[in-house]
């Protein structure tokens, strides 16, 4: 796009939102692709990645007694009794069929409301309503992820402490949580002295399986400071070309030790050196959207103010199905008891 074009493009934007018809426009979000200077990096969001989105509407909703909050009911596997040897001639013994459900509840998520005087908008060469859609957008999805992480920091440190507070406080620092209902540890140390290698990410991929629930992990979240450690492995570690391919291209989208990697700049919320583990998402839980990210473009007297929002709402209904590894430390077995 030519400079003469993007300016007529903000013309049109003030000219548009100061007409007659009306001073308010929604947009859904969408990223901008314009040349001028980026001072930071920014992301697509990972927790969209873990548990897919899926949009729904306001008949797809359950009414609940105690709360007026948009609310979506999701049945769950129902437990079935175990097979047993018997004689012949026995009837099989009675046992009632639990269906178990978990309550989805929405929440919303909206950016700051930025503004800019309309005759300053006007001598900028970029179009400034496309990169603040592009940044907003991302600013949301970091809610997002920072909603979703804090959820997943409470299920796997939950066999240290259940008090919110206290897991709030830990962060991802807390090691060794015992899970009874899954006689497994969620949260561990991996690596030692010897940090990650080969033996270390083998471990890793136990963390899943070892539960009860025996599921397989899917996806790891990482950030991009651990991932260079991955890269960092040598062909006898990693496995032949792989580790050449790493080492001249860097980390890219591909399978390693069966897992699809997910790889963040988000370092305050995903730690150096933890990797998270996810199951399928069908194993995990629900991420719905009643409103997607939209943008809001307002005019009001000499102003013109950009903010973005949505509607969400997600949840883990599988504790089986996520777990940590910290690979600094003591080491510390998935299946072995504190």
């Amino acid at each position: 796009m030519s400079e003469a074009v993007k300016e007529i493009a903000n013309q049109e934007l003030i000219d548009g939102l100061l007409s007659p018809k009306g001073t308010e426009m929604y947009k859904e979000a969408a990223e901008g692709a314009e040349e001028y200077l980026r001072m930071r990096l920014y992301e697509d969001g990972f927790y969209r990645k873990i548990l897919p989105i899926r949009t729904i509407t306001a008949d797809e909703l359950t009414d609940q007694v105690d709360t007026d909050v948009p609310t979506k009911v999701v049945e769950k596997e129902p437990n079935a009794s175990a097979a047993y040897s018997v004689p012949f001639g026995t009837m099989p013994i009675g046992a009632y069929i639990k269906g178990p459900k978990f309550r989805v509840m929405f929440d919303r998520i909206m950016s700051k409301r930025h503004r800019i005087d309309i005759d300053k908008l006007i001598t900028y060469r970029m179009d400034i309503k496309q990169v603040m859609e592009d940044i907003l957008l991302k600013k949301i999805q970091e809610e997002e992820d920072r909603k979703f992480l804090s959820v997943v920091t409470y299920i796997v440190t939950q066999g240290n402490s259940t008090d919110p507070a206290t897991i709030a406080a830990a962060g991802n620092v807390n090691v060794n949580s015992w899970n009874a209902e899954l006689e497994a540890n969620q949260n561990i140390t991996l690596g030692g002295a010897t940090g990650m290698d080969r033996d270390s990410l083998k471990e890793f991929t136990k963390g899943l399986p070892t539960t009860n629930r025996s599921l397989n992990p899917s996806i790891a979240l990482v950030n991009n400071i651990t991932v260079r450690d991955v890269v960092g492995l040598t062909r006898d570690e990693i496995g032949g070309d792989l580790a050449e391919e790493m080492f001249k291209n860097g980390f890219s989208e591909q399978k390693i030790m069966g897992l699809d990697w997910a790889v963040t700049i988000k370092k305050k919320l995903v730690p150096t050196n933890t990797i998270y583990q996810f199951a399928e998402p069908k194993f995990t839980g629900k991420n719905y959207a009643l409103r997607d990210t939209t943008l809001s473009t307002k005019a009001e007297d000499i102003w013109i103010e950009f903010w973005a929002w949505e509607t969400l709402g997600g949840a883990i209904g599988n504790a089986a199905s996520v777990a940590a590894g910290h690979f600094s430390g003591t080491y510390y077995g998935w299946d072995t008891t504190p």
